[in-house]
């Protein structure tokens, strides 16, 4: 009948990838085989969890590259961080980007450390930045540089005052 029921919370962001399989983006990533199957040879059994400490809003997206791998925006929590009433509460939020290869496992050869990184790039601006969405520069092709977009907020010590400003930054 065409209709593909899934258990997930959320989906943001829906790609065609190679071989006719679908990949869609919500809190994780799932890939679904052309007939609508999971793809069990994708991350662990069709799904790809978060890195440590990285996590995704609503807003935020994903591209597929040209070589397949895939890329979601999102943020990362660092700083010191507190449990209270089921929630997680931390002082500093940076926007970042992680990167998969088309398996759906993390690429960590993206960001620092080269082929010992973790698979992920954060922009730390000020006290708390997170992702809106992310695009790939079209200007060369050839060249498929990442935009990002988002918002940064700045804390004042003295009082309970914030700055908030937009974000754009081009990654290569």
């Amino acid at each position: 009948d065409g209709v593909v029921t899934l258990n997930v919370s959320e989906i943001r962001a829906i790609h065609l990838v190679a071989g006719g399989k679908i990949l869609i983006q919500g809190y994780q990533l799932v890939q679904l085989n052309a007939d609508g199957s999971v793809d069990t040879s994708f991350g662990t059994n069709g799904i790809a969890q978060l890195p440590s400490g990285f996590s995704w809003s609503g807003r935020a997206s994903s591209v597929v590259l040209d070589n397949e791998k895939i890329v979601v925006a999102g943020y990362r929590y660092v700083g010191s961080g507190t449990y209270n009433n089921g929630q997680y509460s931390y002082s500093d939020y940076d926007m970042a980007l992680a990167r998969y290869n088309a398996d759906g496992t993390l690429d960590v050869t993206f960001g620092p450390g080269g082929a010992d990184g973790d698979g992920v790039v954060s922009l730390a601006l000020s006290s708390y930045e997170q992702t809106y969405g992310l695009a790939l520069d079209s200007s060369d092709p050839s060249d498929q540089r990442l935009v990002v977009y988002g918002y940064r907020q700045t804390y004042s010590p003295t009082s309970t005052a914030t700055t908030s400003t937009w974000v754009v930054s081009r990654f290569s």
